[in-house]
């Protein structure tokens, strides 16, 4: 689904948006909501340009993103952080190098989440 947004509107609840290549759940928003998550999902999107393209446009409150979506999620991270500073993003990565997540989070991040987190912690990581 690189390159492509799509809209998932629910009033009323703060403003989430996912970058794909995260995790197989967040490619299915609703298995997120049946996890509890308290948030309209306002967007997806597939690409370090889009997540722009999503913070400028949706104006999320949280940009939840894989660290290697094409185009880069440290990259966008950082990006995100200065261009859009109410936008909170949280990083998913394969990688739990000490360095690693602390690139991520001196580029902005607010939080960093490993790839094989449970939908739970991510809905609970959003919270």
């Amino acid at each position: 689904m690189a390159g492509r947004r799509e809209h998932l509107d629910r009033p009323g609840q703060p403003r989430a948006a996912l970058l794909q290549q995260v995790l197989e759940v967040t490619r299915q928003p609703e298995r997120l909501l049946a996890q509890g998550l308290e948030a309209d999902l306002v967007a997806k999107g597939g690409s370090a340009a889009d997540a722009l393209a999503i913070a400028r446009d949706e104006t999320p409150d949280i940009l939840l993103m894989d660290v290697s979506i094409p185009g880069g999620g440290i990259e966008a991270a950082y990006a995100i952080g200065s261009e859009f500073p109410a936008t909170k993003v949280i990083i998913l990565s394969a990688h739990s190098d000490d360095a690693y997540v602390q690139t991520a989070l001196d580029a902005g991040a607010v939080a960093f989440l490993l790839k094989q987190t449970s939908a739970h912690e991510v809905c609970r990581a959003i919270r």
